[in-house]
């Protein structure tokens, strides 16, 4: 798992288990972030899912895993108009 910031964009990478949920929860309370990028998560515990949720960023891009990006995609207020698939 990775988390990394880039560009005002907090990239999640890779599995991103459990433990995840605080230093996600940390690095959007630090401020600056202005969207979610999910393209490489290939796996998202729902307690970072639910960090996720209560920041209400956009999600600019979507997982690349098929099943991972439908699961996501049929939760309200996960993704804005300018959301790139």
């Amino acid at each position: 798992m990775t988390i990394r910031t880039e560009e005002r964009t907090l990239h999640l990478e890779g599995s991103c288990p459990v433990e995840a949920a605080e230093e996600v929860l940390q690095a959007l309370g630090d401020g600056g972030i202005d969207a979610i990028d999910l393209h490489d998560c290939t796996h998202l515990h729902t307690a970072v899912l639910q960090v996720l949720l209560h920041a209400r960023l956009p999600i600019r891009h979507m997982p690349a895993l098929p099943s991972l990006r439908a699961w996501l995609a049929a939760l309200p207020n996960t993704t804005a108009p300018d959301v790139k698939t």
